[in-house]
């Protein structure tokens, strides 16, 4: 049995999705195609964020699935915090991040 319900957001572009979340207060609560846009992501990737227990909080379970505006705020300024962490222990070995790597 196919099913007829069809995911509209999948086939918006990142600039609709978030003009359609554009002036949303921070408590508000938005789908995964919106989330994954204002963290230029995918929803692939924010389903995988999920199974793994990382990511941002989300709310909801299976299908209805919702992210609040100030909790993915949050969770990119955790990240940006561990991200220049990151950069200035690999700058103290003499480096860039990419002479450590390759």
């Amino acid at each position: 049995m196919q099913s007829n319900v069809q995911t509209p957001a999948l086939d918006k572009s990142r600039a609709d999705l978030l003009e359609e979340i554009a002036g949303l207060p921070p408590s508000a609560f938005i789908p995964t195609a919106h989330a994954a846009a204002y963290l230029g992501s995918s929803p692939g990737v924010m389903l995988n964020w999920r199974s793994q227990r990382r990511g941002p909080r989300y709310h909801g379970k299976n299908d209805f699935i919702r992210y609040r505006i100030s909790d993915l705020d949050l969770w990119m300024s955790s990240r940006a915090a561990e991200i220049r962490i990151d950069e200035l222990s690999t700058t103290s070995l003499g480096g860039s991040r990419r002479d450590v790597i390759g």
